[in-house]
């Protein structure tokens, strides 16, 4: 199973890590260590590559703002 999703505090991360040790998972976390700007960078990059196939567009600076803003 694969929560995609920031899970920037510890708390929400918590809720995860405790279903999974209930139904016998084991946990892994992967923190990607990308600086702020390099976000901004790849954000503005998912509208100006028009070969993308992804279908979100892009996130914007509030979330990733609020990210890091509580990173634990």
């Amino acid at each position: 199973m694969v929560i995609d999703n920031t899970n920037p505090k510890k708390e929400d991360r918590a809720y995860f890590i405790g279903l999974a040790k209930k139904y016998d998972y084991k946990v892994r976390c992967f923190e990607f260590l990308t600086p702020k700007d390099v976000c901004f960078h790849n954000d503005y990059q998912r509208v100006a590559n028009d070969k993308r196939e992804h279908l979100s567009g892009k996130a914007g600076s509030i979330p990733i703002h609020t990210f890091f803003k509580y990173k634990e």
